[in-house]
């Protein structure tokens, strides 16, 4: 899904390159004026084929074959995702797993770290003012906007499908904001077109984080589905608070270098990886805990999953063999 945002960055800039130097005056309407209308209409279509293409849940998918129905089924329970068992089939209202949800210190961490991210990755806002700034055409300047899309776009697939395959998270969501706090620095330092252009690249990086960090949130919080949708929920309203705030970071007066935006995003960043430190911290010290009431359980009762153990999953409400994803 950010994927896909990040290429429609880069082609919605080549598309309004398009319309707006060859669409001006047509119909008696300005340039921007058709912008609207051609980009908003394409929405329309497309929106009435996901509805009936994008799947809901595997038990449901037609293009599924059964093998492969059980098998995301198998993942889904392995992942501790919807699964029949006492530690996580738990009957829940609403306002039960709102409030199982708050009470969880995951809710807060993970939702912090990705508000912090947000909040760094503000200047997507305003990245065709930025590279205005450059002094190049309007033109040529709405086509300079896709290609640092369209890299953040393709490396963004890389890392997650990196953190996917070697199961790790925290470093994957690190280092897409190292990279991006080099472009900061970058343009702030520098006059040049060239050095400013390239730190424009080094930016976009910190989308790397957003998938990653996303996918964290199913990890963090694998008991009952509806505390899971209550902080999906959370993390993904309460994320987008930061469009509050920093739209006021970038007013033109501060171009070329928008030092208090850049200073702010350097911050952002660092705050982001910080909570996402304390967040990795807790969960280790989670699996620490569970792997030592195994060996407690085993000393004690000759079986992994006893006493200790069971109190320890019912209070986390997780599977017996689960281990949170560092």
């Amino acid at each position: 899904m950010y994927s896909a945002s990040l290429f429609s960055g880069a082609i919605s800039g080549l598309l309004a390159t398009a319309i707006t130097s060859g669409m001006e005056g047509k119909a008696g309407l300005a340039s921007w004026r058709w912008l609207f209308i051609i980009e908003g209409s394409m929405t329309i279509p497309v929106a009435a084929i996901a509805f009936f293409v994008l799947p809901d849940y595997p038990q449901t998918t037609r293009w599924l074959s059964p093998e492969e129905k059980k098998l995301a089924m198998f993942r889904m329970a392995r992942q501790n995702i919807s699964s029949k068992t006492d530690a996580t089939e738990v009957d829940m209202t609403i306002r039960q797993a709102i409030k199982a949800a708050l009470l969880d210190p995951s809710t807060y961490l993970i939702w912090f770290a990705i508000l912090m991210l947000n909040s760094a990755a503000s200047f997507n806002t305003y990245f065709p003012q930025i590279i205005a700034t450059l002094g190049y055409s309007h033109v040529i300047s709405l086509l300079l906007t896709a290609p640092p899309c369209a890299l953040a776009a393709i490396l963004s697939i890389l890392n997650s499908w990196h953190a996917d395959k070697t199961g790790e998270r925290y470093y994957h969501a690190l280092i897409g904001q190292v990279v991006a706090i080099i472009g900061f620095i970058i343009s702030i330092t520098t006059h040049g077109t060239g050095p400013r252009y390239f730190a424009c690249f080094l930016m976009y990086q910190v989308y790397c984080s957003f998938g990653v960090l996303f996918s964290w949130v199913q990890t963090s919080t694998p008991g009952p589905p509806l505390k899971k949708a209550v902080v999906v929920a959370v993390v993904n309203i309460g994320c987008n608070i930061a469009g509050i705030y920093t739209s006021y970071l970038y007013p033109a007066e501060d171009a070329p270098k928008y030092l208090p935006a850049n200073i702010a995003n350097i911050v952002f960043a660092c705050a982001c990886m910080g909570f996402a430190s304390i967040h990795r911290w807790r969960l280790g010290k989670l699996n620490k805990q569970l792997d030592q009431a195994e060996l407690i359980d085993m000393e004690n009762e000759g079986i992994a999953i006893g006493t200790e153990s069971k109190k320890l999953l019912k209070r986390l409400q997780i599977e017996p063999t689960y281990r949170y994803t560092l």
